[in-house]
């Protein structure tokens, strides 16, 4: 039995056009800021997992990048998140220092300089 080319090219869905993710950034909440947390911990198993469960939560922030390394014994590292608006921040910042094992979490200095850009 050979393999009809045909049934397989029906198989792959069709591209979402460019303007689809235009519209959508057009649509975006102005008074939404874009926010880079800095976070030092103790590394444990599922440490990233609860902080991102922490982020994420009711949508409270949209998670836009992570970046956390690990010794071993600390975690470190950043986290950048959309905020739907600049009241919530310390909510957000209240529900990460409710994690087990976090020690600091702060906002970077660094994020004021990149929301201009």
């Amino acid at each position: 039995m050979l393999f009809d080319q045909r049934l397989f090219i029906n198989l792959i869905p069709p591209m979402i056009p460019t303007s689809c993710y235009r519209f959508a950034d057009e649509n975006r909440n102005l008074t939404s800021e874009l926010v880079t947390l800095h976070i030092l911990g103790f590394d444990r198993q599922g440490f990233t997992h609860d902080v991102l469960k922490a982020v994420s939560n009711d949508d409270l922030a949209h998670i836009l990048a992570v970046r956390i390394e690990s010794t071993g014994l600390r975690s470190e590292g950043y986290l950048r998140v959309r905020v739907g608006s600049p009241e919530l921040i310390p909510v957000l910042v209240q529900r990460l220092r409710k994690v087990i094992g976090l020690v600091s979490v702060f906002r970077s200095k660094s994020s004021a300089a990149q929301q201009t850009s």
